[in-house]
């Protein structure tokens, strides 16, 4: 530990991220509906994939997905059309971000981790930072 100090630090750090999200996950998945859980893995993979939240294709398969999320394939192709009233638009695995507003509103004011989320962070920079982003019309509430 002496000699590799810098190491096991971010090790340890790594490790408790890693803890803090599971314990995350299991909240989510205890409290949140299938429109909930589907938009915030399509938040959290927006941004943790560098995607463009305008348009962008889903990196992982249906299944994949419904098994993540442990619902099935079937919940989740109900679930996908029910994103609209989260400010998101699914069609086949293209997916588009309409209104980070509304999303905020019908996701993370709900979710027992948003404090901590660095998905939500990275949104709320978006929001905040709305005028400087090229085409920012897609952010907006409305008309």
């Amino acid at each position: 530990v002496q000699r590799h100090g810098s190491v096991a630090g971010n090790l340890l750090s790594t490790l408790s991220t890693r803890a803090q999200d599971l314990e995350l996950e299991v909240k989510n998945q205890a409290y949140m509906s299938s429109q909930q859980l589907l938009a915030c893995f399509l938040t959290k993979t927006c941004v943790s994939e560098g995607l463009n939240p305008k348009a962008f294709r889903l990196p992982y398969s249906k299944s994949l997905i419904a098994s993540r999320l442990r619902m099935t394939q079937e919940t989740l192709s109900r679930t996908f059309p029910r994103l609209k009233s989260f400010g998101i638009s699914v069609e086949n695995k293209n997916v588009r971000f309409n209104n980070l507003q509304d999303l905020e509103e019908n996701l993370c004011n709900h979710c027992p981790g948003a404090e901590k989320c660095h998905a939500r962070k990275e949104i709320q920079k978006t929001l905040c930072n709305k005028e400087k982003t090229p085409d920012a019309g897609y952010l907006s509430a409305g008309p």
